[in-house]
């Protein structure tokens, strides 16, 4: 009996062979026909109501993770930018914490960095997290960074070799002083 499936060592291809049921195959595969067609009266339901839901979800959820998001990144730029050199910024109280850690007080599981959501059109990109594209230019120079001479290597070269000549004139010097007084005892004694 060929069916274009691969044969049990057995030689016996349906279910109701395999366990000896020969009388009662047909009304066997009756019964499996009844359950099937069930079954996919109960999942054309469903993707009919996927169909209608899952857009507007996708939209629902994604719209307010981009905006979290956004200002998340917002909030890390204020951290990493807030000026400490005065006193009154040391202990001013001004921390704020991602949307996130605020809506669900506390840490724990980020929905932002553990959720995957598989866009509804197919062959697409992910609806979240969002592609993420390299910005290496970007990243050499960012534009949250207030001024900063590291950024400039000339200045940066410039200002590590004035350090280092001024630094390495210190022993120098030291040694010279130090030369000159032994020089000094010795024609006073």
């Amino acid at each position: 009996m060929e069916t274009g499936r691969a044969a049990d060592p057995a030689g016996q291809n349906c279910w109701w062979q395999a366990h000896g049921d020969h009388a009662g195959g047909g009304e066997a595969y009756a019964q499996w026909v009844d359950k099937h067609r069930d079954v996919e009266t109960r999942r054309d339901a469903l993707a009919e109501g996927l169909t209608a839901h899952y857009p507007d979800f996708e939209t629902k959820l994604t719209d307010p993770l981009h905006r979290i998001q956004q200002v998340d990144s917002e909030i890390s730029q204020l951290k990493q930018t807030k000026t400490c050199d005065c006193p009154a910024a040391k202990d001013d109280g001004l921390w704020l914490d991602s949307a996130e850690v605020k809506a669900r007080g506390s840490f724990q599981i980020s929905i932002l960095g553990d959720l995957k959501l598989r866009s509804w059109a197919a062959n697409s990109d992910p609806a979240w997290p969002p592609k993420v594209v390299n910005d290496y230019v970007g990243m050499l120079h960012p534009p949250h960074l207030p001024e900063d001479p590291r950024w400039d290597w000339e200045r940066f070269n410039e200002a590590r070799d004035r350090e280092g000549l001024a630094d390495a004139a210190k022993p120098s010097a030291h040694y010279q002083r130090q030369r000159a007084e032994q020089d000094r005892r010795r024609k006073g004694a």
